[in-house]
C-alpha cells in the first residue's frame, strides 16, 4: 500500500511539473505571435470567462488552461476563443490576410500547438494519479475504449509529449496511433508472432516509406533495432515541435470478441514491446463506464473537428 501511495504522489508531482512546462510552451508560442496573442486576449474578454488579468503569454496560457479544463460542453476556449483569433489574422480584413504563404502557414501551425498543448489539460489529474510509475516507465496502458484521438491525447499526457490530432471525418484522429483491430480481424488464422511480425512491417513501413515491405516479409534483428532506434528518434525534446510519438492500439473488437483466434492479443502486445520498446501500447479493453476527462469525450471530439476544420479552411 505505501509503494502504491508512493507511486501516485511521485505521479503528481511529476504531472504538476509537465502541466507548468504545458502553461511555458502555450506562454512562449503566445508571446512569439504578438497579434495573436492581442486576439486571443480580445475573444477572452468577450466571453466573460476570464477577469482582468495582465496582457503576456504566461497569465494567458493560464486563463486557457484554467477555463478549457473546468469549461462547458461546447470547448469556448477552442470554437469562441482561438478560432476567432485565428480568423481575425487571416480573414480577408486580417492583417496577415496579404502575406505570403509562408507567414499565413506558420500562424496556422502556432494555432494547432496551441491546441495540441491545451487538449492536455482535459485530462483527468486523477487518472495519471492511478498508474503505477512501472507502467509509465514501460509505456503500457490500459484504457477503456477510446477513439483515435483519445489514444493520442491520453498518452501524449501521460508520457509527457504534446499530441499529435487533426480532423478525419466526423472523427479525432492521432497522427501516429494504429488501431490493430482491422488487421487482427484479418488475422485470424495467424499465430501471435505471425501477427507481431506483421504490425512491426506496418511501423516499419510508416517510418521508412522509402524501403517499404510486403506485408509478408519479416524484420531481421538489425532491421527491428533500427526500427526501434527510429521511434526514439522521432521523439527526442530537441525535436519536439515535429515530435513523432508512435502508438500501437490493440483490443476488443467485435470482430474478433469470441472467435477462435489463432493468436493471443496479451502475447501479441508482449512481442511488440519486448523488441520495439520505444513504442507505445494501449491496451483497449471493452467499452466501459471510464471517465478520462473533465469533459465528456463526445463533446471534446465534436468540438475540435469542428476547430481544426474551420481552422484549415483558413490556411
Amino acid at each position: 500500500m505505501r509503494v502504491l501511495m508512493n507511486n501516485h504522489k511521485l505521479n503528481m508531482e511529476l504531472d504538476n511539473i509537465f502541466l507548468q512546462k504545458i502553461r511555458e510552451r502555450i506562454a512562449d508560442e503566445l508571446n512569439q505571435a504578438d497579434l495573436l496573442r492581442d486576439c486571443v486576449l480580445r475573444e477572452l474578454s468577450r466571453l466573460d470567462i476570464a477577469h482582468e488579468f495582465t496582457a503576456d503569454g504566461d497569465e494567458t496560457a493560464r486563463v486557457l488552461m484554467s477555463n478549457l479544463k473546468y469549461g462547458e460542453l461546447d470547448l469556448p476556449v477552442f470554437n469562441q476563443v482561438l478560432l476567432p483569433a485565428a480568423q481575425a489574422c487571416l480573414s480577408r480584413e486580417g492583417r496577415f490576410f496579404q502575406a505570403d504563404f509562408a507567414v499565413r502557414d506558420r500562424l496556422v501551425t502556432t494555432v494547432k500547438q496551441l491546441a495540441g498543448w491545451l487538449l492536455l489539460s482535459v485530462v483527468k489529474d486523477h487518472v495519471l494519479a492511478a498508474l503505477s510509475v512501472t507502467s509509465l516507465s514501460q509505456r503500457y496502458f490500459d484504457f477503456e475504449w477510446v477513439n483515435a484521438g483519445g489514444v493520442e491525447v491520453l498518452v501524449a499526457r501521460f508520457i509527457r509529449k504534446s499530441p499529435r490530432v487533426r480532423q478525419g471525418g466526423f472523427d479525432l484522429i492521432g497522427d501516429f496511433v494504429f488501431f490493430g483491430a482491422p488487421l487482427q480481424a484479418c488475422a485470424l488464422s495467424l499465430s501471435s508472432d505471425e501477427l507481431a511480425d506483421s504490425i512491426k512491417i506496418v511501423f516499419w513501413n510508416r517510418l521508412f516509406p522509402d524501403a517499404l515491405k510486403d506485408g509478408g516479409d519479416i524484420l531481421s534483428k538489425v532491421e527491428s533495432a533500427r526500427l526501434n532506434a527510429r521511434l526514439f528518434d522521432l521523439e527526442q525534446p530537441d525535436k519536439e515541435q515535429f515530435c513523432e510519438h508512435h502508438i500501437l492500439a490493440l483490443g476488443y473488437d467485435e470482430s474478433v470478441a469470441g472467435s477462435q483466434a489463432g493468436f493471443d492479443k496479451d502475447q501479441v502486445m508482449k512481442r511488440c514491446r519486448l523488441e520495439l520498446s520505444n513504442l507505445s501500447v494501449a491496451r483497449l479493453c471493452g467499452p466501459g463506464q471510464a471517465s478520462y476527462l473533465h469533459i465528456e469525450e463526445a463533446s471534446v471530439i465534436n468540438a475540435v473537428t469542428l476547430f481544426f476544420r474551420d481552422l484549415q479552411a483558413l490556411a
